[in-house]
């Protein structure tokens, strides 16, 4: 009996040959961690992006669109600046109920953003998708939103970490105040 992950593996084509179960596992099971890894390979999910929005440039998955907007309702989870305004665009066009296709893509990109080329920078975009079925591209919006949520959790913990480093500096500074010995955080004190 297949496991779950394995029925992906089986889906699943990577660079145009299957991975060996155990591989493909180890990839879901990366793919699928919750925002606590806070490595550099897990802070972005670039395939997925480009993956998504390349099938949400095809007209015929517009059905999608209202369940990936719910799990990715903010263009700032997208690295890619083209396809952050691509994602940004897509969700405007969804929240006045407009039809997701190229040409309102390209129109409203032009009005709401004066993208000049705008035809040339969503085709661009397109390119051939290894998203089957509204499933996969949930899968592709979760990969994207726990790679945003793991840079929002690294940004908070470099900002913790340097106002950990401020305070320290300040309590150095202060404990020598009042001593004369004429030290800081840079020179030892010589008491």
């Amino acid at each position: 009996m297949m496991t779950t992950n394995e029925a992906l593996c089986e889906k699943q084509i990577t660079s145009h040959s299957r991975s060996s179960p155990q591989a493909c596992n180890q990839q879901i099971a990366l793919a699928m961690r919750p925002p606590d890894d806070l490595t550099g390979g897990m802070l972005s999910a670039t395939d997925s992006e480009q993956q998504l929005v390349s099938v949400m440039l095809e007209e015929r998955h517009a059905a999608w669109f209202p369940a990936l907007a719910r799990m990715l309702p903010n263009a700032a989870a997208f690295t890619d600046n083209e396809r952050r305004l691509i994602w940004e665009t897509m969700l405007s066009l969804h929240n006045r109920s407009e039809t997701i296709n190229l040409e309102n893509l390209v129109a409203t990109l032009r009005r709401e953003h004066g993208e000049q080329d705008a035809e040339t920078l969503v085709l661009s975009h397109v390119s051939t998708s290894l998203i089957w079925d509204e499933s996969s591209a949930l899968h592709h919006a979760q990969k994207i939103a726990f790679a945003h949520a793991r840079r929002e959790s690294a940004e908070a913990v470099r900002l913790m970490e340097t106002a950990d480093r401020r305070c320290q500096v300040r309590t150095e500074r202060s404990s020598h105040r009042g001593r004369g010995c004429g030290c800081g955080p840079s020179r030892k004190c010589p008491e």
